[in-house]
């Protein structure tokens, strides 16, 4: 029988290897705000859970930025909040999960088809009507010497 790719273990250890770093983030970051990093936390928490949700029921454009933009700032807030040498692994990380995530809150997003242009055609009746004639233009009267 063929063993689990993933277990529980690495789920919740590739988690923390995201979540973690998001929690420094917002410690560092939020000291001079009248609210508590831990209530910033659940609300970036809860607003990612919003947005991904909100993208996929609804196919809203707006929600769809909002996830969009949500995972770019994660993505963010986890290489600013790993230390030096596993910097790039702990990012790469979060935008995989990001990426992966994104299939369902982004579902159906792709080039949407126009409708072909509609031209109108109008019949055009000019009112004035030019013929062309057959006389010649009159001649000017030659008060030159020389002629």
């Amino acid at each position: 029988m063929l063993a689990p790719v993933v277990n529980h273990q690495a789920l919740t250890e590739g988690w923390a290897t995201i979540e973690q770093p998001v929690q420094h983030y917002l410690d560092l970051h939020t000291q001079d705000l009248p609210t508590s990093p831990a209530v910033l936390h659940g609300l970036w928490r809860t607003s990612g859970l919003l947005f991904l949700l909100g993208g996929f029921l609804t196919r809203s454009s707006g929600l769809r930025l909002g996830w969009t933009t949500w995972g770019a700032l994660t993505v963010g807030m986890v290489w600013a909040g790993t230390p030096d040498p596993g910097r790039p692994v702990a990012a790469g990380l979060a935008a995989m999960a990001w990426a992966l995530a994104s299939a369902f809150a982004l579902r159906g997003l792709g080039a949407r088809p126009t409708p072909a242009p509609v031209f109108q055609h109008t019949q055009c009746q000019p009112q004035i009507i030019l013929a062309p004639t057959q006389s010649r233009a009159p001649e000017l009267p030659r008060t030159h010497p020389d002629f």
